[in-house]
């Protein structure tokens, strides 16, 4: 269906800081250049960050200009760096050919060599010289291609497309709200399903057995809804299913997966609404799920690359299986889901889904509709558009579902739904009028119970009234005094206001005094919330910047609060810090130590990763027996920098120590000015993972922990020290590595020696 289309075959190889792009066939033929990454792996965090959900939510459907004005430019920037120099006049001139033609040009991105530079946004390409995205135009649509060693023949589909929907939210995980999910899904899709176009099928119970014994039966689409990440340990991409036994989280990886997705002869397509599920390691391009299912065969995934909002997922849905029971190819249906979602409020999400496809043709063609009557009256077949009249009916299914979700106190199924509703059709009703009593905290937004006055501009027969209860018959008996009467019958006891006695009066200066305390203290509870309180800033005030602080070490802010699972998601991108071998009291040698770190108003967050030859996992007695077993110290104190290495510890300075267990981590700390004297620290959270090799563990520190009595503010200068202890088997003295320049052998704390560490906003 559409025109043809003439393949950009691109191709990255080589190594930072320059790699080698090459043009491997175009209509213009090939051509080559170098490639230079333009930003760092902080600035692609930022953006990706930027164009997610926005973290202060806007209620009122409003275009957000400035924010498509900083993608543009991102956009512009990666598109000038990728087809530079030579690719660029190939890129033009192929461009030219296929406007000649009338053909599209396919942009085909081949990463698999370069995986480090697989999590470039590169949905966001901006084209300044067409002066547009080029993935919202099905005529430059760009493709992640990788190679299949057994790919799937293609499936001609006649409707409806069935969808296998997988909706998990295991136990111990952050709660998904499972029937929510269910019904946006089924919402968003009801007139394709009433269509006879697209047929759902919900599993009940997100467990891989569940999964394998469902694809049993013809499924077109495998769609999951739920948790996806990427194992830093494993180096794999998970999703999150549920256990058989206590529904607990069964992480399964995209390898797994994707045995049972390859023998699923009629399956053709993914869909991961999962965050992270396009995510690779920096070493394997298939490590990611979405890459790890093309690997195996399955033609096409759609994956988002980054977390998408209800808003962006209640257009994503309903317009991707639209377009796609339409006939439209992968990638033209995937372009008018961009353009579709670019149009909306949340203007920047459209570059969130990306799509991954394997070497062979289309996963699948629709070759018909069901049977509808034509024009003139005959039947006809095909792919058709919605009819006005189906479009009107989808629009108040839509708002009729808001109004009865309104009812049942579930706002946060009414909301998005509303917002689509005044997204197709600004006038529809009272949707803003609902709109706006949702956005004031508290408020009982406003259900009619009698039908409003219809619309000029729209047929009332499309737009049938909600259904809705009747008004209660009133009671016989007298109502109950409101707050008002009983009031007035108070001060009618001391006094009335005609003739107020002295006992009405000093009741009314005790009302006024409470009400300006209330006042008062409302303001301050406001304020507290706002500036110190859960909802402040997540790295606080700043103190004035340090500046450039010579062999320092940055420890950002977390733009989002790191998640202390075992899972280690949160820590792919950011700084690795080396933990190397020193000088101890032992003789047992650890191989290689590293860490990483952020910060913000609830502690300090600790990643480590320890490889030993001869690990092991001891129960620990109190005091020094904390250092005699695996572990890792954190040595944290304030600005050390005035003092000499030999310099004793100080008041504040302490010491925190993750001893790896039998029952897992064992978190003690010290701060006598020495390693001796260890107390446990149940509130320091931790989790570890131990393999043949060694482990990889992770921690929140309370400031409090750390010596802190408040929480540092931004760009505060403080000392650090990371240490990792290595147990030796028969209980002898353990080897110590320092990150410090000096360890005493009489385990003193030594600020002095310390790593200068600045506390910033970013590294």
């Amino acid at each position: 269906m559409g025109s043809s289309h003439a393949d950009f075959d691109i191709e990255i190889v080589g190594a930072p800081p320059a790699y080698a792009v090459r043009v491997l066939s175009s209509p213009a033929g090939t051509a080559s250049a170098t490639f230079v990454n333009p930003f760092t792996p902080l600035e692609i965090a930022r953006f990706l960050n930027a164009v997610g959900p926005p973290r202060v939510v806007s209620r009122r459907l409003v275009p957000v200009e400035g924010r498509v004005t900083e993608v543009r430019a991102f956009g512009q920037q990666l598109s000038d760096a990728l087809f530079a120099g030579d690719v660029g006049t190939v890129f033009r001139e192929s461009l030219a050919s296929c406007v000649r033609d009338g053909s599209e040009l396919r942009i085909r991105l081949r990463l698999e060599a370069v995986p480090d530079l697989d999590g470039l946004p590169w949905e966001y390409l901006y084209d300044s010289g067409l002066e547009r995205f080029l993935t919202l135009s099905k005529k430059t649509p760009v493709v992640r291609v990788l190679s299949s060693a057994d790919p799937a023949p293609a499936v001609t589909v006649t409707p409806p497309l069935r969808a296998l929907v997988m909706i998990s939210s295991p136990a111990g995980l952050a709660p998904l709200d499972v029937e929510r999910e269910e019904r946006l899904l089924r919402l968003t899709t009801e007139d394709l399903v009433g269509s006879g176009l697209l047929e759902l099928v919900v599993l009940t119970e997100a467990t891989l057995s569940n999964l394998q014994r469902a694809l049993l039966q013809d499924v077109h689409v495998f769609h999951f809804i739920g948790h996806g990440g990427f194992d830093d340990g494993t180096q794999e991409g998970v999703l999150a299913l549920e256990r058989e036994d206590d529904g607990g989280p069964h992480f399964v990886s995209g390898a797994r997966l994707g045995t049972l997705l390859h023998d699923a002869s009629s399956l053709q397509l993914a869909v991961l609404n999962a965050c992270e599920g396009a995510r690779t390691s920096s070493r394997d391009a298939f490590s990611g799920v979405a890459q790890a299912l093309v690997r195996q065969g399955l033609p096409a995934v759609v994956a988002m690359q980054s977390e998408i909002s209800d808003r962006a997922a209640l257009d994503f849905s309903h317009q991707f299986y639209w377009f796609l029971t339409r006939g439209l190819g992968i990638e033209a249906t995937l372009c008018e889901v961009r353009k579709a979602m670019a149009v909306s409020d949340e203007a920047a999400e459209w570059g969130t889904p990306v799509l991954l496809r394997s070497e062979t043709g289309q996963p699948f063609s629709v070759i018909g509709s069901p049977a509808a009557p034509g024009p003139t009256g005959r039947v006809e077949t095909g792919p058709a558009p919605l009819s006005s009249a189906a479009a009107d009916r989808r629009v108040a299914s839509l708002y009729d579902a808001a109004v009865a979700a309104l009812a049942a106190g579930r706002r946060d199924i009414a909301r998005p739904l509303l917002e689509q509703v005044a997204l197709e059709e600004p006038g529809h009703r009272d949707v803003q009028q609902l709109l706006d009593d949702l956005e004031r905290p508290g408020a009982q937004p406003l259900v009619a119970t009698t039908p409003p006055a219809p619309n000029p501009a729209v047929s009332t027969a499309a737009h049938p009234p909600p259904v809705m209860p009747p008004a209660p018959t009133p009671a016989a008996p007298a109502a109950r005094p409101s707050l008002q009467e009983r009031l007035r019958r108070l001060l009618l006891v001391v006094g009335t206001p005609r003739e107020p006695s002295k006992g009405f009066r000093w009741l009314r200066r005790w009302l006024i005094a409470l009400g300006l305390v209330l006042v008062l203290g409302v303001g301050a509870l406001v304020w507290w919330i706002v500036r110190v309180g859960p909802y402040a800033d997540a790295c606080g005030p700043s103190v004035t910047s340090s500046g450039s602080v010579a062999q320092s070490v940055n420890i950002a802010c977390a733009l989002d609060t790191p998640r202390i699972d075992g899972a280690f998601t949160e820590w792919t991108d950011g700084t690795s810090h080396p933990i190397p071998a020193a000088a101890g009291e032992g003789t047992a040698v650890a191989q290689h130590a590293s860490w990483k770190a952020r910060w913000d108003n609830n502690g300090l967050y600790l990643y480590a990763k320890v490889q030993d030859g001869t690990p092991r996992a001891d129960t620990v007695t109190p005091d020094t027996a904390y250092l005699l077993v695996d572990g890792v110290t954190v040595l944290f104190g304030n600005d050390a920098r005035r003092l000499q290495t030999t310099d004793q510890g100080r008041l504040g300075d302490s010491a925190v120590t993750l001893a790896v267990t039998t029952q897992g981590i064992s978190a003690s700390r010290a701060n006598d000015k020495e390693l001796t004297g260890f107390t446990a620290a149940p509130e320091v959270v931790a989790q570890v993972v131990r393999g043949v090799d060694g482990y990889v563990l992770e921690a929140r520190i309370p400031w409090r922990t750390l010596g802190q009595a408040k929480v540092p503010k931004a760009n505060t200068v403080v000392a650090l020290c990371v240490l990792a202890t290595d147990g030796n088997p028969g209980g002898a003295s353990p080897t110590t590595l320092s990150g410090c320049p000096e360890w005493s052998a009489g385990r003193e704390l030594h600020p002095g020696s310390w790593q200068t560490t600045i506390l910033s906003l970013d590294e």
